[in-house]
């Protein structure tokens, strides 16, 4: 939809990458180091809840932002219906691309599995910020928005095919 629907900017996107990816990575990468040089066995106890955390916090951004937009998605019925077509093609496009590099690369196949589910499921909350930072919310959230509706189906036929694609690894 960009440049079609919305007009984009990219300078303005390249501005947002930086202020919603590099920061605070770079942020999390200096906490890291700071707290490993003053309690290295106190960070390493805590660094197992780590995962939760972030994904507990994603969750509540979305459900924040998605609850915000809400009046939006009823009257646009039939962009969220274009917007599931597209992802739903999408999202097991990139994990059968994933798979088939991992194939071709020879990754074995639990760091497989991991590159096939990181490419497709982890764009989420950055989607979602760039969305309402760059375009003010608005129908530019409707893909993040709908976006769970087909991941969470890819990702566990994902996970039942996965004999089918531990023997594609193998073979």
């Amino acid at each position: 939809m960009a440049r079609v629907y919305v007009s984009v900017d990219p300078v303005m996107i390249l501005k947002k990458m930086f202020l919603i990816v590099l920061l605070p990575l770079a942020a999390g990468l200096t906490t890291r180091k700071i707290l490993l040089r003053f309690d290295p066995e106190g960070y390493k106890k805590l660094s197992p809840m780590f995962p939760t955390i972030s994904s507990c916090g994603m969750l509540i951004i979305v459900f924040v932002i998605i609850s915000c937009e809400a009046r939006l998605i009823v009257p646009n019925y039939h962009w969220v219906l274009l917007i599931i077509l597209g992802i739903g093609t999408l999202y097991p496009f990139l994990f059968s691309l994933a798979i088939l590099l991992s194939k071709v690369l020879q990754i074995p196949y639990g760091d497989a599995m991991a590159l096939g589910y990181s490419v497709t499921a982890k764009n989420h909350a950055i989607t979602i910020a760039l969305a309402m930072t760059s375009f003010g919310g608005g129908i530019a959230v409707l893909p993040a928005a709908v976006a769970p509706v087909v991941q969470i189906p890819v990702m566990l036929t994902a996970l039942q095919l996965s004999d089918r694609t531990k023997g594609f690894l193998t073979r």
